[in-house]
């Protein structure tokens, strides 16, 4: 064999050994970055069902018009005598009541009126901020996954349903001042049937209608979302 030829086939040979080089290495970098996606698959999907059971919690106890621990620290209650007086009179409002105990359900609006709207608006701003994290889990998710993976997380109905509690609460703010204002307007002397009562017990029968309207709603999302 000439030395040329030798030189060829050295070449060959060169020439081989790095192409094959390559295609370890290349198949070594693609098998490392594989893993490590589905690694970090795998994290984000726990992630994201940790937070699918945090959401299911928050979501029932806003529901029931309840509230977690940490939000007692935020809002109190008046105390179990002070209660008990407000919803008996309020509970007596449409009946009649005197100016004395009209002055002393006033007195007790102030400290017991607004808690349970006051509750569920901090409930409903917890649920909203869980969903939130959710769906940015679910985006970062997506980055990296099927759509199919991803479309099973239901962002939308989550979102929907937070919007739903949200009106909820609104609403409860908005029956909580109407409340409010026929105690007010009882106590300058108003009577029950006079023509400002029953514009305002008007407006409450509206409130009262779109509160039922967007809870039945909540009910429907939560069911399919939460199932029992």
């Amino acid at each position: 064999m000439t030395s040329f030829l030798k030189k060829i086939k050295k070449k060959y040979v060169y020439v081989a050994v790095f192409a094959l080089l390559v295609a370890v290495t290349s198949f070594s970098v693609h098998y490392l970055v594989n893993k490590k996606l589905a690694n970090l698959q795998a994290t984000i999907s726990s992630q994201i069902s940790d937070q699918e059971k945090v959401l299911a919690s928050v979501s029932e106890m806003t529901a029931r018009n309840g509230v977690d621990d940490a939000s007692k620290l935020i809002i109190r209650d008046c105390n179990v005598d002070e209660r008990t007086q407000f919803d008996t009179l309020l509970g007596k409002l449409d009946k009649g009541l005197s100016i004395a105990d009209l002055t002393k359900l006033d007195r007790l609006f102030g400290r017991c009126g607004n808690y349970y709207a006051v509750q569920k608006a901090i409930m409903v701003a917890r649920l909203e901020k869980e969903v939130s994290t959710y769906k940015a889990s679910v985006e970062q998710l997506q980055t990296i996954a099927d759509k199919e993976v991803v479309a099973k997380y239901h962002t939308e109905e989550w979102a929907a349903l937070a919007n739903e509690e949200k009106k909820q609460s609104d609403l409860f703010t908005k029956m909580s001042g109407q409340q409010d204002a026929i105690i007010k307007t009882l106590l300058t002397g108003k009577r029950s049937n006079s023509e400002e009562i029953k514009a305002i017990l008007s407006d409450v029968k509206e409130t009262q209608q779109s509160l039922f309207v967007a809870n039945r709603q909540a009910a429907d999302l939560r069911a399919t979302l939460v199932p029992q």
